[in-house]
């Protein structure tokens, strides 16, 4: 059956890797002509839009901090929300696509009641959890409410087409909790890169230093961003340098809490560049020459796609599924979270290692021609869509 028309559902169009995963796939679509909407909850213009994400937000901080779960972690419960299934089901959408819906875009109840083929991506582990986003060590919550969403979930994929999984890692997660589950296909998110533009080379050359780049989320409120370990590597860089001059380049939101990184880096410059835009990511990728993502979870990280896009070499956990985009010591370097302290001396040899930049930058370069390739991924996804749809 040739797909005429789609619908992606998620809750945000480019706020985290989700919300662009999401919007990239829109844009690959149209680009393919394929008629497609995207609905999500544009909170800056709309005010009912605005009232869905934040009751949202409110009710499950409210029950959080009631059950006071060990797992700190995001929890969201998707109890109502403002789409609704029966203006899906008197459509023509051939697919309808689920992507990360909490926070007030649509319900679970009204999730199960999508009568179109149903494909759902998974960007975390909230269709396998009850109300927290990912098992805390590997261990699911089981509380009365975790069993009850778990529940309305359970209806939701027994009724879906087709399962996308970003990561291998974020399959396995899910076969833990669903013994039987439908077709399903491990692809990865669509990145989008543009070519490296002056003035982010033209930055690099002007500079000696080092520079590594730091994507940072909300600096040391959300603990799954991994800043306790940015600061114990900036702490352990005040008293290890030398003549290779480190600078950290820090682009995203943060808190005032950040202050709190900046007393800390005595001996090591941080320049902070703030929100950044799509295009001004590009500079940003073009005037490092590491990337550091130390996020204690990740499915399947953008950002370390976009470095790899860039040729921009990785340090990051080796955790989730970031080892299959990180291949250890070819594309950049995988620690281990238990010995982090034990790591630290490695992890500053190869930051400071020219030569080794260069190497892995250019591997890191060709997996992502060969795997994470816009075009390769788009395909993926339309001929996905046709199975879904024949199947019903």
């Amino acid at each position: 059956m040739k797909i005429n028309k789609i619908l992606i559902l998620s809750t945000h169009s480019e706020g985290g890797g989700a919300g662009l995963a999401a919007y990239n796939l829109y844009k690959a679509m149209r680009s393919s002509g394929i008629d497609v909407d995207f609905i999500y909850l544009d909170v800056k213009k709309s005010w009912l839009d605005k009232l869905y994400y934040y009751t949202s937000i409110i009710f499950d901080r409210l029950v959080k901090q009631i059950l006071s779960p060990d797992n700190k972690i995001f929890h969201s419960s998707s109890l109502w929300g403002k789409v609704k299934a029966n203006n899906i089901n008197q459509s023509d959408y051939d697919i309808v696509h689920v992507h990360w819906v909490s926070n007030g875009l649509i319900s679970l109840n009204e999730i199960s009641k999508i009568k179109k083929p149903l494909v759902i991506t998974h960007h975390d582990s909230w269709f396998a959890c009850g109300f927290e986003h990912h098992p805390k060590n590997n261990i699911f919550s089981k509380n009365l409410f975790d069993r009850f969403l778990l529940k309305k979930k359970e209806i939701i994929i027994s009724k879906a087409s087709r399962l996308i999984f970003p990561s291998e890692w974020q399959k396995a997660i899910f076969q833990q909790v669903y013994q039987k589950i439908p077709l399903n296909y491990v692809v990865p998110n669509i990145v989008f890169t543009k070519a490296r533009d002056d003035g982010g080379i033209s930055l690099k050359k002007q500079s000696k230093s080092i520079r590594i780049g730091v994507c940072c989320q909300r600096a040391l409120e959300n603990v799954a961003k991994g800043s306790e370990y940015l600061i114990r590597l900036i702490e352990y860089l005040n008293f290890h340098q030398d003549e290779n001059v480190v600078e950290f380049v820090i682009a995203g939101k943060y808190s005032r809490n950040f202050n709190y990184v900046r007393e800390r880096a005595r001996n090591v410059t941080i320049i902070e560049l703030g929100p950044q835009s799509q295009c001004e990511m590009n500079s940003f990728y073009a005037g490092i020459d590491v990337f550091l993502n130390l996020s204690l979870i990740e499915n399947l990280s953008t950002t370390i796609i976009e470095a790899s896009a860039f040729s921009i070499p990785t340090i990051a956990f080796n955790t989730g599924g970031n080892s299959e985009v990180v291949i250890n010591e070819i594309t950049g370097l995988l620690i281990d979270i238990e010995n982090f302290e034990m790591e630290l001396a490695k992890v500053v040899q190869f930051i400071k290692d020219r030569e080794k930049h260069l190497f892995y930058g250019a591997s890191a370069r060709c997996r992502y021609l060969n795997l994470f390739e816009p075009s390769l991924v788009s395909k993926k996804h339309l001929e996905i869509y046709e199975h879904a749809a024949n199947r019903s």
